[in-house]
């Protein structure tokens, strides 16, 4: 199991690889106000980052809601849509979800399988039918990338500087 020092010095290097500002240790210390030192031991895992320093460097990637940031890309990309969805789909979403574990993925959700307060409804239901008809193959669903400082979804990826 991941630790958070692990976990935190992984999401530090692919926002600094993905970064044309903060993509250096110099470069990141000078916009989040951390030193450059502290970052070094943070991305080594040689030291603990406190709260303060977690909150500064998330700020310096743009990150605004910061509880978000040890997330990682596929985790920030299913919260940006889960955040544009409506209760109503929210709460579909969920039943789905709670059936399809429980029963053992689409195959369960599409022989009407329910779990104890969640139901799948039956639009939601007919949809998984006709889509397992369309395409029996299992295929990695599409998900629009999401921009790493917003969490937005962004259809353009950023570029990496070559300086």
């Amino acid at each position: 199991m991941e630790t958070l020092k692990q976990r935190l010095a992984k999401r530090l290097k692919e926002l600094m690889r993905a970064s044309v500002t903060a993509n250096t240790q110099t470069r990141l210390a000078e916009i989040s106000g951390v030193s450059q030192s502290s970052i070094q031991r943070v991305l080594t895992q040689e030291q603990s980052a406190t709260v303060d320093v977690v909150e500064a460097l998330a700020l310096a990637f743009g990150v605004k809601q910061t509880h978000r940031f040890l997330l990682d890309n596929t985790e920030i990309q299913l919260l940006a849509l889960w955040d544009r969805c409506t209760p109503q789909i929210q709460t579909q979403a969920m039943g789905f979800l709670t059936v399809a574990s429980a029963s053992g993925g689409v195959h369960g959700v599409a022989s009407g399988a329910s779990t104890g307060s969640h139901r799948v409804p039956p639009e939601l239901l007919a949809a998984v039918m006709r889509s397992h008809e369309a395409h029996p193959v299992a295929e990695e669903p599409s998900v629009p990338h999401v921009d790493q400082h917003t969490h937005a979804p962004n259809s353009q990826k950023r570029k990496r500087s070559s300086a």
